[in-house]
């Protein structure tokens, strides 16, 4: 009978034995693998040259997303994987970039930039991470420390803006924002210095060489009395002068020997007036303004025009401002947004004034009939105003069809 029991098995249920494990079954990567080489070939595409804006863009926001979609599927139906690492994977994939977007800084152009450049760094971390570790009972939990380890590195960066292509402009979180290293201008106030005493007094009729509105005198893009040849190859253009401008979409307006542009510092919007010989500043205007937009950064989209001794500028807010040519001072001033309920278009007011005859003409915004408007540029005073088929971020620009003076916008 002692023979017979001794010769019994262990029982399965003794404290004394070791409850036996399932065998660590591998992770499938290799659908893993193919989701990163895809989501690789979509990066690619986005910084190539010869590819459109439109698909460059799809595949800037729309890879990650769909591509991340499948990936999370992955993890979750067949990677194969235990349930438990399976849901620690998803756990850490959600809480990572919730983590990381609290410590990061709190900028949407940040969070846009970890929308586009985290989901695909996450994919890669995490087939990786399996790759290395998949014969470990641990795998898991590294490739989530990873996980985690990676998001936060965006809590190293900022970034101050998208560039023309859609490429960000990543910086150290701890390097100064271009407005902090400018100098203050002076609000609302006219530089008085002996070099520039000539040309702040300077309102003479304009000449064809001058450039004073958005895309030259006729609004086409044509110069005169330029030099014959533009040929930059042959003969580079020399620098008389740089200087250091806050952040804008503006570009110059050029009249007696000026420059008039708008350029953002910190909370205030500048309608700036440069000596063109020089660059100095022969006088700045500031208004308590800010339009930030996640893909083109901060600052005014669009550009002065002057005539007549006036200069007109519109802040990306829809502040309409009437200045002196000579010193600055405020003429007249509308705010679309307070007096026309306009809505500020996703882009900011991004077109520019035009001045025909005695009208001044551009975008409003407003409701109702106030969406394309014209100013009498003496006073101020509303003219005629039309509807506007939503958002517009157009220059009005005059033309003639079949004898009749009309309007494109």
């Amino acid at each position: 009978m002692s023979d017979a029991i001794a010769s019994n098995p262990p029982s399965m249920t003794d404290p004394a034995q070791p409850m036996p494990t399932a065998p660590l079954r591998p992770a499938r990567l290799w659908p893993a693998w193919l989701l990163c080489l895809m989501m690789l070939v979509a990066m690619v595409l986005t910084v190539t040259p010869s590819i459109a804006n439109r698909p460059r863009f799809f595949l800037m926001m729309g890879a990650p997303f769909l591509l991340g979609l499948v990936f999370s599927l992955w993890v979750l139906l067949f990677s194969r994987l235990r349930w438990k690492e399976r849901l620690l994977l998803a756990v850490a994939g959600l809480a990572s970039p919730a983590i990381a977007g609290m410590l990061a800084v709190h900028e949407d152009a940040l969070r846009t930039a970890m929308f586009i450049y985290g989901i695909p760094m996450a994919m890669f971390l995490t087939t990786t991470g399996l790759a290395a570790w998949n014969s470990s009972t641990l795998r898991a939990r590294k490739t989530a420390v990873l996980i985690l380890l990676g998001w936060l590195s965006f809590a190293l960066v900022r970034n101050n803006g998208f560039i023309g292509d859609y490429r960000p402009e990543l910086v150290w979180r701890w390097s100064p924002v271009h407005e902090q290293t400018l100098p203050p201008l002076p609000a609302s106030t006219a530089v008085e210095t002996a070099e520039t005493s000539a040309a702040t007094t300077s309102t003479a009729e304009q000449t064809p060489a001058e450039w004073p509105q958005y895309r030259g005198p006729a609004g086409d893009g044509t110069a005169f009395g330029g030099p014959d040849s533009l040929d930059w190859t042959a003969q580079k253009p020399e620098i008389i002068w740089q200087i250091d401008v806050g952040p804008a979409w503006s570009s110059f307006a050029f009249s007696h020997g000026r420059l008039l542009t708008q350029e953002q510092r910190g909370d205030a919007e500048y309608i700036s007036c440069y000596s063109a010989d020089s660059g100095q500043l022969l006088w700045s205007h500031a208004d308590t303004a800010r339009f930030v937009e996640v893909v083109s950064g901060a600052g005014p989209r669009s550009t002065p025009a002057v005539q007549g001794g006036r200069v007109f500028a519109v802040g990306g807010r829809g502040l309409f401002s009437c200045l002196s040519e000579t010193d600055g001072k405020v003429l007249w001033q509308h705010d679309f947004v307070a007096e026309y309920d306009a809505s500020i278009p996703m882009w900011g007011f991004s077109g520019s004034p035009i001045v025909v005859d005695n009208l001044v003409i551009l975008f409003t915004g407003g409701a109702g009939d106030k969406g394309l408007a014209a100013f009498d540029s003496t006073s101020g005073a509303l003219v005629w105003s039309l509807e506007s088929a939503g958002m517009n971020y157009t220059t009005p620009r005059p033309l003639t069809l079949g004898g009749q003076r009309c309007l494109r916008s």
